[in-house]
């Protein structure tokens, strides 16, 4: 490597590593579900959760800020304030859209995996060597990333398949999600400093989801010996204790990290069905914009009919979403408050 490179490297790491050293969040440890102390917090007025005046793009965003809290309550309200400023700022000027991140996932760069991890996380899987940050800014590749996530905790890529009632989502909210970061080939050109800064802030307060794991796989000589050593460093031990560097394939398996048929045989797996087509996984993605947004209302407020228990929880978190990228209206089952399509 060329003197200016290994100089460009270190800039590289030392810019990744402030956006590291300051990450937080409740813990990778699956969680138990509690599903009174839930139903309690979110939608009564006793909840201290209750905020009548909260408007939600999608009713399953409620759910998994609190989980994504452990159920703390106080932290829970500043996460459904920061992650509605996020969704805010992505849907400025141009709507979050399927149709508006396509382009990125038809480079094959970022994706979900249709597997999930052996604690059963979704997967997040990055292979930088298709990335050119000339022709994706940073932005543009954060929208796909914030959507590919909050479409994973909604569900996707529903392992049980989609269907009413799946439990996927709700698995995902408790457990979190996994990332597969795949170095093979990587060039230091195919790097942009800007995404993972802005990444690592957005997953420290800005997101409903769990970082459960993070696999890097066969990276060049330039990260493992450059790169890597400056940034942990000053990474954030909590963060760093959940970052896996892989050189062998058989790594993956051997370790206990996947069973072969969760992961394509690109990774050693046998899951041959494993991995999306572009098409397949953007039919399964809703849009993520701050359209048709519901007041989360109290299950016991003076606005609403006499109801039993069920029916007035479903109606309080309103739990229709429409696909507005192709057009269906998916419509939860609003009587069954365990619906994959919304927890």
């Amino acid at each position: 490597m060329q003197l200016e490179n290994m100089a460009a490297a270190k800039a590289f790491a030392s810019d990744v590593a402030g956006a590291t050293k300051d990450f937080q969040d409740m813990g990778s440890a699956p969680l138990e579900k509690n599903e009174a102390l839930e139903q309690k917090v979110l939608f009564t007025k006793t909840g201290s959760c209750y905020d009548g005046n909260l408007k939600l793009p999608q009713e399953w965003m409620g759910l998994a800020c609190f989980r994504t809290r452990k159920y703390d309550e106080d932290r829970t309200k500043l996460l459904l304030s920061e992650y509605l400023d996020l969704l805010k700022e992505l849907n400025t000027p141009t709507p979050l859209t399927v149709n508006s991140i396509k382009p990125v996932l038809e480079t094959g760069s970022f994706r979900l995996l249709r597997g999930r991890d052996r604690c059963g996380r979704p997967i997040l899987n990055s292979r930088l060597r298709f990335h050119d940050p000339k022709k994706f800014p940073a932005e543009s590749v954060i929208r796909a990333i914030v959507m590919l996530i909050c479409n994973s905790m909604t569900g996707v890529p529903f392992v049980n398949g989609r269907q009413e009632g799946s439990p996927d989502g709700q698995e995902s909210q408790l457990k979190g999600i996994t990332i597969l970061h795949d170095f093979s080939d990587v060039k230091l050109s195919n790097f942009d400093k800007e995404i993972p800064k802005r990444f690592f802030k957005i997953l420290t307060g800005k997101m409903p989801v769990r970082l459960g794991a993070i696999y890097i796989y066969n990276p060049p000589w330039f990260f493992s010996y450059i790169i890597w050593p400056i940034v942990r460093l000053v990474m954030n031990k909590k963060l760093s204790s959940r970052i896996t560097i892989i050189y062998d394939l058989e790594e993956f398996f051997t370790n206990g990290y996947f069973s072969r048929d969760q992961l394509p045989p690109e990774y050693g797996g046998t899951g041959s069905q494993c991995s999306f087509k572009t098409d397949e996984l953007t039919g399964l993605l809703r849009d993520m914009t701050m359209e048709n947004k519901k007041t989360v209302q109290s299950a016991d407020s003076k606005n609403l009919p006499k109801q039993s228990n069920s029916t007035q929880n479903a109606t309080s978190t309103g739990m229709k979403v429409t696909n507005t990228a192709n057009g269906n209206s998916n419509a939860a089952d609003i009587s069954d408050p365990n619906n994959g399509m919304w927890v």
